[in-house]
């Protein structure tokens, strides 16, 4: 069995993979930070813990999405995870139906030069 300092430090050096949605890269992190929690007894403690592994949970994940979509989420400074991740998953999506856009506009047969300006 690891120790919580193990997944601690998993947690703080978690990194969106290349084909990993911001959704797919949340669970994940959210799987290492549950792992941080010490199981105790006391309830006030219990929930003490899952408060910070939240915290910590929200700092990790906005510092380990990356492209565009991980600069706007650090630039919008979230509080919570749904938030961050909405806005990690707009901005993907922006840039997916802007790649289609482009794609049609190349793919459509149109001219390669640039339409004159008329005068």
């Amino acid at each position: 069995m690891r120790t919580s300092q193990f997944h601690f430090t998993e947690l703080q050096q978690a990194r969106q993979r290349k084909n990993e949605s911001p959704k797919q890269f949340l669970d994940r992190c959210r799987i290492i930070a549950q792992r941080t929690v010490p199981c105790v007894t006391d309830a006030t403690f219990q929930r003490a813990f899952r408060e910070q592994a939240e915290r910590m949970l929200v700092a990790a994940y906005t510092a380990g999405l990356t492209g565009t979509g991980g600069r706007e989420v650090r630039l919008c400074a979230p509080e919570t995870t749904g938030e961050a991740v909405r806005i990690a998953t707009t901005v993907e999506q922006a840039e997916l139906q802007e790649r289609r856009n482009v794609s049609f506009y190349m793919d459509s047969g149109a001219e390669t030069t640039p339409p004159r300006k008329v005068q």
